[in-house]
């Protein structure tokens, strides 16, 4: 397996990507690599961004049946990646 496809929280205003993730963060860091962009309200940071990318790793796997990881064991392989 190549990668797993993440999700990374950013602000955009007014077409300006800021990112906190860390001290050095900058929108090139991903922006290359952005699959899917859809935007949230600060409320949904936690549990609904979880959610819609357990959705979107399922479908992936769907997807890619050579992948021989089911959800759970493929988001234990990310939580140990982060």
């Amino acid at each position: 397996m190549e990668f797993i496809p993440e999700a990374h929280n950013y602000l955009k205003y007014r077409n300006t990507i800021f990112d906190y993730t860390k001290a050095d963060s900058k929108p090139s860091d991903f922006e290359n690599d952005l699959i899917e962009e859809l935007e949230i309200l600060p409320e949904q940071i936690s549990s609904f961004k979880v959610k819609y990318h357990k959705r979107y790793l399922q479908n992936w796997l769907d997807k890619n049946p050579q992948i021989e990881f089911n959800l759970e064991e493929l988001w234990k392989v990310r939580e140990t990646q982060n």
